[in-house]
């Protein structure tokens, strides 16, 4: 069941690779729209809900919100054994921990993940996605030259795939890196 949010959930890349909202307004009224629906939902609809309300919670900075309905998102799917919805969760469960800066955690879940995706052909679909957005949190972190590495694997993997919107998100990743390592 696709679920369809009557705001503007839309979202662009500022320049240091965060997303932002085209509009806060509407994407906080989406947010409340889909708390709403979450408490109607149950089953795996409810556990997709929870997933997008950590995404757009993050997008939004409710970093606390976003890190409570991830890992109902992540309990639910390993509840009703949906493995591959559970570790995707995971991945952006990381991507809160990186925008709060709890690199840490942020750092020690993307190298669980990435081993899990190295060894588990089922996750390995993923893993682009994983180099693309370790390297986003050690450029955060100022380590450029290791930021630079996870890009350039996420890169080859996204050439292999052949999506061209992920591929240029990925070069931009690497071309702000390249300008931070020259200054």
């Amino acid at each position: 069941m696709d679920i369809q949010i009557p705001f503007n959930m839309n979202y662009f890349f500022n320049d240091v690779l965060r997303e932002v909202p085209e509009s806060t307004e509407q994407m906080e009224l989406g947010v409340q729209y889909l708390i709403d629906q979450f408490e109607k939902s149950s089953g795996m609809h409810k556990a997709r809900i929870a997933g997008l309300l950590g995404v757009y919670s993050r997008i939004l900075s409710f970093y606390n919100d976003g890190k409570y309905y991830l890992k109902r998102a992540i309990s639910l799917y390993e509840e009703y054994g949906n493995e591959l919805s559970a570790f995707v969760n995971k991945i952006r469960l990381a991507h809160i921990f990186h925008w709060k800066k709890r690199f840490e955690e942020a750092v020690e879940l993307f190298e669980s993940l990435r081993e899990q995706a190295l060894i588990n052909p089922k996750y390995s679909k993923y893993l682009d996605f994983i180099y693309q957005h370790y390297g986003k949190c050690l450029l955060d972190q100022g380590k450029c030259s290791g930021a630079l590495v996870q890009f350039n694997m996420a890169l080859a993997l996204r050439e292999k795939k052949g999506n061209e919107d992920l591929i240029v998100s990925t070069a931009k990743a690497i071309e702000l890196c390249e300008r931070l390592m020259r200054y």
